[in-house]
Formats: structure tokens, sequence, C-alpha cells
């Protein structure tokens, strides 16, 4: 079984670098492989707390927003699945989180139009900032030496 994921792992990485140097007009071929790529990603994650699954669909994401354009839905379900999987590691939460605020910054029109998308990610957000330590460490109360040296004064 182990190998199996290796193999949905490797091939997300191969999938990734193709469409990298793939003309963009060709990209539709493979549109009918998204729904996979959700699936692999999810059980990759589900196998393992496994990031890389998200880290490929994060850099296909970064090289063309636009080939998800047509499952922008199935992506922010997807997502917010892999969000709301219990005992998940904060880092794949942080990266589920992240895919989609990145994606907004790149599609906002898409997220204007579908309400159920922004609710889902300013959710996601909220958790992340209440989820911080109330106690502040030294570090935090004692920045470094020069730390705001570069900055203007208010």
């Amino acid at each position: 079984e182990h190998e199996n994921f290796k193999l949905k792992l490797s091939a997300l990485k191969c999938f990734v670098s193709y469409l990298e140097v793939l003309e963009v007009k060709k990209h539709s071929t493979f549109q009918s492989l998204i729904i996979n790529i959700f699936e692999a990603v999810y059980a990759l994650i589900q196998h393992d707390n496994n990031e890389e699954g998200l880290e490929a669909l994060s850099e296909m994401l970064e090289t063309e927003p636009r080939f998800f354009k047509k499952n922008f839905k199935e992506l922010v379900e997807l997502l917010t699945r892999v969000f709301r999987i219990p005992n998940i590691e904060g880092g794949v939460r942080r990266m589920a989180t992240e895919i989609l605020v990145d994606y907004a910054e790149k599609s906002p029109a898409l997220f204007r139009k579908r309400k159920e998308a922004l609710e889902s990610t300013i959710e996601m957000i909220f958790f992340h900032m209440i989820e911080i330590s109330n106690e502040v460490t030294d570090e935090w109360k004692r920045p470094p030496e020069g730390y705001n040296e570069d900055m203007e004064d208010d």
C-alpha cells in the first residue's frame, strides 16, 4: 500500500513538471484529470499527513491558475475538507488555507461570484487567528536589536 502512495505522489510531481512546460492552449486536454488529482492529494494527506500532495497542487495553481477554473467548486471543497480533517497537523491545515488565499489573490472574480468559497476561506483564516497562543514569548517582548531600524516612525 505504501508503494501506491509513493506512485501517486510521483505522478503528481510529474504532472506538475509537465504542466509547467506545456503550452497553455493544450491544458484543456488534461482537464479530465483534475478530479483524480484532487482525490490523490486527499488520499496522500489521509494516509500520512503528507503535505507533498498539497505542495504539488500549490505549484500547479501557481503555474497555471486558470487550469482549475472549471473545477473551482471542487478545489474549494477539497481544501475545506482537508482543513477539517480531525487531528490533522497544523502545517497541512495552514497550507490548505494558504492555497485558497493565494488563489483568491490570483482570481478574485471567482471568489466574488461564489460566496461559499469566500466564506470557507474567511472561516479558515479566522481559525488560524484564534489559534494563536495567548502567551507572549520573551523573543516577542524583546526583539533583536535593530529589528525596526528601517521602519519609519509612526
